[in-house]
């Protein structure tokens, strides 16, 4: 494919990466300018519902309330300055959504995709900073053609399917109880380490009132620590008695050694 000079675009490295902004999150932000209350919200939305379709809308945005007329906003998303020069050497590719919409709009993922004096006079343009929608022209009132049955079943078509995008408008719900189920489980976990430093601050206290030894203000200098837990372990493994009886039992070896000695020196 030949590179024409004019779609040479140098960016920024962190404009060049706002650019891979994925789709749901795209679809999050646009929500804010068309919040769910007002508008149905759709994406990939066909000219036609069955399989004669030729052209599709990137988004879609259908007004609800009587007042605003029910304005049908067409969306044209570009992520590239190349693909928006593609656009413009083509502004057929859009008519077939375009002519029902009353108003049309160029959406980019940064500034640096399009200038301002290319925005035909009869689209908006809207571009996203951060995690919301800049208002860079305002698109202007059309005057669209009459929406034939075909395209308005393509629209309650995509409005309705869910297989392709689950967003977060539409699981607002499940979000909800899995942050309530969270903050139980994180409240049963919190009351077990409660209770296990209720039982660790007893035994502590017990072993103080035993023993005169405040484990907490001790200072454990020159091994001190390990002293206490000799002593303790000594004390577990039988303390002074197991070795009363271990020395006896040595004592007894050693006179069974001696008197075998002094037999074999009587014997020479």
């Amino acid at each position: 494919m030949t590179t024409h000079p004019e779609s040479i675009d140098i960016v920024p490295v962190k404009e060049a990466i706002l650019k891979t902004i994925d789709q749901s999150s795209i679809y999050s932000i646009l929500r804010k300018r068309f919040p769910e209350k007002e508008y149905a919200l759709m994406e990939e939305v066909r000219d036609k519902a069955g399989f004669d379709a030729t052209r599709s809308a990137d988004y879609l945005a259908v007004n609800l309330w009587p007042t605003r007329g029910f304005a049908v906003h067409g969306i044209e998303l570009k992520r590239f300055r190349n693909d928006w020069l593609t656009e413009l050497k083509n502004p057929e590719k859009s008519a077939n959504i375009f002519q029902y919409c009353n108003h049309f709009w160029l959406l980019t993922t940064t500034d640096h995709i399009a200038k301002i004096d290319e925005i035909p006079d009869t689209w908006g343009w809207l571009t996203i900073k951060g995690d919301r929608i800049k208002l860079m022209k305002n698109a202007p009132q059309l005057t669209p053609n009459p929406i034939p049955k075909t395209f308005m079943c393509a629209m309650l078509k995509r409005a309705v399917d869910k297989s392709n995008y689950v967003h977060v408008d539409d699981i607002k719900d499940e979000i909800s109880e899995a942050n309530r189920q969270s903050i139980i489980t994180k409240e049963r976990e919190l009351e077990f380490v409660k209770k296990e430093l209720d039982e660790l601050n007893r035994i502590v206290n017990d072993f103080h009132e035993a023993s005169g030894i405040n484990l907490f203000r001790t200072r454990w200098a020159n091994g001190a620590a390990k002293k206490i837990g000799g002593a303790v372990k000594f004390i577990n493994d039988g303390g002074s008695e197991k070795l009363k009886k271990e020395l006896m039992e040595l004592e007894i070896t050693a006179k069974h050694v001696l008197q075998g000695i002094t037999n074999g020196l009587k014997e020479i």
